[in-house]
């Protein structure tokens, strides 16, 4: 078993003597709550101790305005001095002796380093990323691209920024519900020649943060800054005939406050439930149910932290199948959380944690994700400037694989930061703040991303072809999109300019192949192929090829690919990496080794909580009730190394409340990779029909059957048990569908691999 380790110290050692010399730059974004605030937070949590707290504010960090230090403003998050890079090293020590002496668990270890920006300098830090492709889109349009422009308005230039946006349609009229500081602002864009603002319901707070989306014909709003949710019955406005300029329709009893004060950094709405996303740290998402009373919805999960949870500044949900998955993006903890929500209303627990995105080495802000329309791929955004984008394969919801990164086409020369993005088919329609609306196509992930359309919302919001603006790496410009209406227009909220309304047109076509004969007979050619090759080379090069081979190699390659696989391997290496890992061992090692060690060992596939749960023990009492305990990932890396690993060998059984300590704590069961498998765990392979029982077996015994039996098990693809099925259990003895290998027990290791 082994324990993942954070910080190497000869690395910093290193680094430190560099630092005397050279200047470091980290970006430092005063995000949200301070620093003071969200280490109390893991206090209270009881995932940080009152000695480790006092070590940080009193010895590490005794710069108060480095604790206490909040966003002054939208417009500028970069308010918060940085430490000095010797104080640097000392907090990663420090940080490096409590994970050995088993004080902090590793994900607590990770906020931390990312909350106080303890990263490694430009230069150092590239020599721990990853082959994963990371790039500025392609970019060919001319103009807006895909992209049509049909209207703006800015109806409130001096009320704060505008934020939040989504659509409302009834009979035939179409309704942008708008956000700002002043409260929600209703405009029908039926007639984009002549929009009209109907009504502003005011609401206190909400500067710079207030969101808005609707379920039937109600509308829910939440803020922060001081702002509550509100729930508005949208019956009132016209299905026919426009309303006039703030005719206000809506009364006041079809207006209602519900509370919640401050939970609304975001909201979603979807399955008939309401997601208040806090992003602060403390309570993750709340979940309401809207279906019973929508304007006086009840609480189905309070805090999403109690199921797994962590920040949850935003959530998504989609139908994949048969389940209804929620992913939370968790803001300072640098990933994207996976749940299963489709029994919310009656299974307890209501909320059930599938799996999590990979632990990113740099400094990521987990903003926001969407899928796309089949449920394969999840577009995940971060709002530190880093990456920007990432794009992850979500097939097996468990263990997401990163498949790349990317960013706007200008990127290279402008640095702007991305904010939110909705999926439409096979386009990614994203607000990219200052440099305003962004359309790329996703049709081929796997292949590269295409920027196909734009339009200038922050720069130049008039549209008469000049900058008004600048790029700065500001948080200014497009804030949000809304891309659900069915007359096809799209939604743009940018925090200057107001509302715009554009419609968006179908990716283009590629271009089309080259036809193999000219559409013109050649008039130099001979009229007859000749049977004989010519003794000297032609004048005049044929406009056909030969149908004979050359008897000498040709100068130039043929630009189509040959039918047949080349008997040899090419003597040239290609350009460029290849998208997919080769699927055997390469004959020749690495060139070099890399100058200096990576400071975090990498996580393959997986993540784990440290308060998630597994089940550790079974009773039964004398009146025949069964009790099911659980412990914590965190208790069982405070166990010895021989005990943990006992544990995660024979502690293989789960229940709807408790999972098997193998999928629950992967890190410290040394389970993360995808083809690990203990002989002794038990998969789903069938329910009894008549009795409505799970028939449950092991890893063991799947390996006596027959080949056929074998295969046909391992095609199983759900389980409606918390065991998961063949494939995901035995991934070795499912090789013939896992592309895992033949499953061999090794003796030589304790926690069989």
């Amino acid at each position: 078993m082994k324990i993942r380790s954070t910080i190497t110290i000869s690395v910093y050692a290193a680094v430190a003597a560099m630092s005397l010399y050279t200047p470091m730059a980290r970006a430092n974004m005063a995000m949200l709550a301070p620093l003071r605030t969200r280490l109390k937070i893991l206090l209270d949590r009881h995932d940080i101790s009152d000695a480790q707290y006092t070590q940080i504010v009193t010895v590490l960090v005794t710069n108060d305005e480095i604790l206490d230090v909040s966003m002054k403003d939208h417009d500028d998050h970069a308010t918060r001095p940085t430490l000095s890079n010797e104080l640097v090293l000392i907090f990663l020590e420090w940080i490096n002796e409590e994970l050995t002496g088993n004080r902090l668990v590793q994900d607590t270890a990770d906020l931390i380093i990312n909350l106080f920006t303890l990263y490694l300098p430009p230069g150092i830090e590239a020599v721990n990323t990853s082959s994963t492709p990371n790039g500025a889109a392609s970019a060919s349009y001319t103009s807006n691209g895909v992209v049509q422009f049909l209207a703006n308005s800015n109806f409130a230039p001096s009320s704060g920024i505008y934020n939040g946006i989504w659509g409302y349609e009834i009979g035939v009229r179409e309704y942008a519900l708008q956000c700002n500081a002043a409260g929600l602002n209703i405009l029908d864009v039926t007639d984009t020649n002549n929009i009209v603002k109907v009504q502003t319901i005011p609401m206190p707070g909400g500067n710079p943060w207030r969101d808005v989306a609707t379920y039937s014909h109600y509308a829910y709003v939440a803020a922060q800054a001081g702002g509550n949710a509100w729930v508005i019955d949208l019956e009132q406005l016209s299905s026919s005939t426009p309303q006039g300029t703030d005719d206000n329709p809506i009364t006041e009893d079809y207006i209602k406050d519900i509370g919640y004060l401050n939970l609304g950094h975001t909201v979603n709405v979807d399955k008939g439930l309401l997601f208040l996303n806090s992003a602060g740290g403390s309570a993750g998402c709340k979940i309401l149910d809207l279906q019973s009373d929508p304007m006086s919805p009840s609480v189905l999960v309070d805090k999403t932290e109690t199921y797994g949870g962590r920040d949850c500044h935003d959530s998504y949900v989609q139908t994949i199948g048969n389940s209804d998955i929620l992913v939370s993006s968790d803001g300072y903890y640098k990933n994207w959380r996976i749940f299963d929500i489709t029994n919310i209303r009656t299974s307890n627990p209501p909320i059930s944690y599938l799996g999590v995105t990979p632990l990113l080495t740099t400094r990521v802000y987990a903003h926001q994700s969407v899928m796309s329309e089949d449920g394969n791929t999840l577009f995940v955004f971060e709002e530190f400037n880093d990456f920007d984008i990432g794009i992850y394969n979500i097939q097996n919801l468990a263990s997401p694989t990163l498949i790349r990164k990317f960013q706007w086409s200008d990127d290279g020369t402008m640095n702007a930061i991305v904010h939110n993005g909705y999926v439409r088919g096979d386009q990614l329609i994203v607000a990219y703040y200052e440099a305003g609306l962004r359309v790329f196509d996703i049709s081929n992930v796997n292949s590269g991303i295409t920027e196909v359309g734009k339009l200038e919302t922050y720069r130049d919001p008039d549209g008469d072809g000049v900058f008004n603006n600048q790029i700065q790496s500001k948080y200014n410009g497009a804030w949000n999109v809304y891309v659900g209406s069915t007359s096809g227009k799209v939604l743009i909220s940018d925090t200057i300019s107001g509302t715009f309304v554009v419609t968006i047109n179908p990716n283009p076509l590629p271009p089309s192949a080259p036809t193999l004969s000219p559409t013109q007979a050649p008039t130099l050619s001979p009229t007859q192929v000749p049977s004989v090759s010519p003794t000297s080379p032609p004048t005049v090069s044929p406009t056909q090829a030969p149908t004979l081979s050359p008897t000498s190699p040709p100068d130039v390659f043929p630009t189509l690919t040959p039918t047949v696989s080349p008997t040899q391997a090419p003597t040239v290496s290609p350009t460029s990496p290849p998208e997919v890992s080769p699927t055997s061992t390469p004959t020749m090692p690495p060139t070099s080794t890399p100058a200096v060690s990576p400071t975090l060992a990498p996580i393959v596939t997986c993540t784990q909580l440290s308060n998630t749960r597994f089940l550790f023990k079974i009773k039964k009492s004398q009146g025949g009730v069964t009790k099911y305990m659980g412990k914590s990932c965190n208790w069982l890396t405070k166990q010895s190394l021989k005990k943990a690993e006992n544990i995660c060998k024979k502690k293989i059984r789960c229940n709807g409340q408790f999972g098997v300590v193998w999928n629950v704590c992967p890190q410290t069961c040394d389970s993360c990779l995808s083809c690990d498998q203990n002989p002794k765990a038990l998969f789903y392979l069938r329910t009894k029909k008549k009795k409505n029982k799970d028939i449950i077996k092991r890893c063991k015994w799947l390996g006596k059957q027959s080949p056929k039996d074998i295969e046909t098990i391992c095609q199983t693809e759900q389980s409606p048990s918390c065991y998961g099925t063949a494939k995901e259990i035995c991934p070795k003895t499912c090789s013939v569908v896992t592309s895992c290998g033949q499953f061999v027990e090794n003796n030589d290791s304790k926690i069989f691999k």
